[in-house]
């Protein structure tokens, strides 16, 4: 088997585009790698993020709760403040 220039150049020409196409997959790929690292990165802090508003959701609910509570003892305390209050005009007439 006799093998010619033109054999030996398309030998050659195959493996440059092998090489090409194998680097341009290996630099997507990598290119990929980091965009889903850094998309982990967010995703990470996104859900950190939902946590916290969690908390602080449950927190404000129990400390409206509590406010309310507060509320409700304030306002009988000024009613029974009221109450004394109009018993002593009573007692003064």
């Amino acid at each position: 088997m006799d093998f010619n220039p033109a054999f030996w150049l398309q030998i050659v020409f195959y493996g440059f585009t092998i090489a090409i196409i194998w680097g341009r997959t290996s630099t997507t790929i990598e290119y990929l790698r980091t965009d889903i690292k850094r998309l982990e990165v967010k995703m990470d802090k996104y859900n950190n993020l939902q946590e916290r508003t969690a908390l602080l959701e449950r927190s404000c609910d129990t400390f409206h709760g509590r406010l309310d509570r507060k509320g409700d003892e304030i306002n009988r305390l000024r009613e029974e403040f009221h109450e004394h209050c109009l018993g002593e005009r009573g007692e003064r007439k």
